[in-house]
């Protein structure tokens, strides 16, 4: 009986949003999600996430060519991804300054540059994806922006993957724009 102003989906749950918002139909928010999860499975055991209690600025500090920023959840919490040896190096360097933080226990590196392969194989499985334009306002994750929908095409699900999670730029978008009740 819920019905929202907006929405905005992080990560994997923007493929629901984008359903919710009318610019995906349900078989196709299940084609991409179908095939994620199998193109994932090549990159399984290659990459790791840790979630990081840090601004976006100060988890930046940490990235280095195998570490990268992966999210930006909130002004004082974000995600890192990368290999897992250099994202337990960071972790012990964490520790060490008394930096809360948590191995997200994934097996793989989304929203960074080993999901490379991940994105080429996603694009070429969702090409003749035609998103329609939103029924109801939707916030790109992607672009941190209001989004018009036609935008969802096989390329964004692509860059969704391997760029990062500019969810704190959303909300506050959303805020900006004049929502002030969020529901998770």
């Amino acid at each position: 009986g819920i019905e929202p102003a907006a929405v905005v989906g992080q990560s994997l749950g923007e493929i629901a949003a984008a359903h919710v918002a009318g610019v995906l139909s349900l078989t196709d928010a299940i084609r991409i999600v179908a095939h994620r999860g199998r193109l994932m499975q090549g990159v399984r055991g290659l990459g790791a996430m840790l979630a990081v209690e840090l601004g976006p600025e100060d988890a930046a500090r940490f990235t280095n060519g195998s570490v990268w920023l992966a999210a930006s959840n909130s002004p004082s919490a974000s995600v890192l991804s990368g290999e897992a040896p250099a994202l337990k190096a960071v972790a012990a360097s964490l520790l060490e300054r008394g930096i809360h933080h948590r191995d997200l226990g994934l097996p793989y590196a989304s929203h960074c540059p080993q999901m490379a392969p991940v994105q080429r194989g996603l694009e070429e499985a969702l090409r003749g994806l035609q998103p329609r334009a939103a029924v109801l306002s939707i916030l790109s994750t992607l672009t941190g922006r209001l989004a018009e929908g036609t935008e969802f095409d096989a390329a964004y699900w692509g860059r969704q993957l391997r760029e990062p999670v500019r969810f704190v730029e959303t909300i506050n978008t959303a805020i900006d724009r004049g929502h002030e009740v969020f529901l998770e």
